[in-house]
């Protein structure tokens, strides 16, 4: 293709901008609105996908001096952006723009692309490498977002995107990379699943007042994930369906505070043999309806459910069962059981009476109660009566050693 074999006047500005990396402006409007109708853009706004496809293949030289790129805003790009398998050294920016089919970059090697403000019907972009970044900021895609097995070395942004496929997945990034951060907040909303499994960010990973849906589902897979920062899942996090945190490895903290998780009779978080290099915070505020387990977790630092409120009734609410670590909040407020079997604690800080909701208690060691270390004996014995196994002698036999350890034989 060259300039002769374009068809509108956008695609000759547009081919014409492109060698010294110009925007190309076709107008106002804002495709991710309400009720927004394409067909309301002439042939004015109109470029076919495939002059985009050739632009960034290299059809056309970049002039001296400039770095190309394609820079269009208010466009409704017609035909599909295909680029699979091929390699730019382009960037791609789209402000504004209704792209009608999929944009495709299967396997393909590309600068950073950004969609601002734009409509997609979704994107394909298995094994993907991406030299640079790549953005969905304020952007709605309304289908499939496919980015399994990518490689992005730049930041993965998603604040204020909208991803709607709810009748399947919405996000799908299994075994994606990312050598910065990936940022799925300030309204972030996804309605279908969200997949992580296997995925490695090495930055920060945050969904601070995001929205999962997925009721009748997974809303956040993220089996085996690693993040070598810090996971921020707070600010108003909202979540309904399931929380997988299976075997994920997060080597700072693991935020949820304030956070919402809703699956009632199921269960709201489940991250059995999580890894957390720093705390796990649970508190302020957070509400999980359904079940909390981190059985064989290992928490570094402190786990604190303090102020927060969690609800199973009759069943487990919090399932903590061979968890390891050096401080442990319970939750101020429990509807259901709570499970501390085999849990390996340093201190352990329980709800003030009568909050306190019956605990399963077998194998639980711990080195320190906390606040009250000296409340009345019958105290601690009612405590230990109310575990819904009954008797167990281990659990005694814990806090006559904890009482001997502080001088109380």
């Amino acid at each position: 293709m060259d300039r002769s074999g374009l068809r509108t006047e956008a695609e000759r500005r547009l081919w014409d901008a492109f060698p010294r990396g110009e925007m190309v402006d076709l107008g106002p409007g804002d495709p991710t609105a309400e009720g927004f109708d394409p067909d309301t853009w002439g042939e004015d706004r109109c470029v076919r996908g495939e002059v985009i496809t050739r632009l960034l293949l290299g059809a056309c030289e970049r002039q001296p001096g400039y770095v190309a790129r394609i820079d269009l805003a208010g466009a409704r790009i017609t035909g599909e952006i295909n680029l699979s398998g091929g390699q730019t050294e382009h960037e791609l920016h789209l402000h504004r723009c209704w792209v009608d089919e999929p944009t495709t970059f299967t396997h393909a090697s590309s600068k950073t692309v950004i969609f601002d403000k734009t409509r997609l019907p979704g994107l394909v972009g298995t094994g993907w490498q991406v030299s640079g970044s790549v953005a969905f900021a304020d952007s709605r895609c309304e289908g499939e977002t496919r980015l399994v097995s990518a490689h992005i070395t730049g930041i993965l942004l998603f604040s204020g995107a909208t991803l709607t496929n709810p009748d399947g997945t919405a996000l799908t990034a299994d075994g994606l990379t990312v050598n910065g951060n990936l940022v799925c907040r300030d309204g972030f909303t996804a309605e279908g699943e969200v997949r992580l499994p296997g995925a490695h960010i090495t930055g920060q990973l945050s969904f601070n007042g995001a929205t999962l849906t997925n009721p009748d589902g997974t809303a956040l897979t993220a089996d085996r994930l690693t993040v070598n920062g810090s996971m921020f899942c707070c600010e108003g996090f909202t979540a309904t369906g399931k929380v997988r945190l299976i075997s994920a490895h997060i080597t700072g903290q693991l935020a949820f505070n304030g956070a919402t998780l809703t699956n009632p009779g199921g269960t709201a978080l489940t991250a059995e043999l999580l890894t957390v290099g720093g705390g796990m915070l649970c508190g302020d505020g957070f509400t999980a309806t359904g079940e909390v387990g981190l059985i064989g977790a290992h928490i570094a630092g402190i786990l604190a459910f303090k102020g927060a409120t969690l609800t199973n009734p009759g069943q487990r609410a919090l399932d903590l069962r061979d968890v390891e670590c050096p401080h442990l909040f319970l939750p101020t407020r429990t509807d259901g059981q709570c499970d501390l079997r085999r849990a390996r604690l340093g201190t352990l800080r329980l709800p003030i009476p009568p909050e306190q909701p019956a605990m399963r208690l077998a194998g639980l060691t711990y080195t320190d109660l906390d606040p009250d270390p000296d409340p009345p004996v019958r105290q601690r014995i009612a405590w230990l009566r109310r575990d819904p196994d009954g008797f167990h002698p281990q659990p005694y036999e814990q806090l006559a050693t904890y009482y001997r350890s502080i001088g109380h034989d």
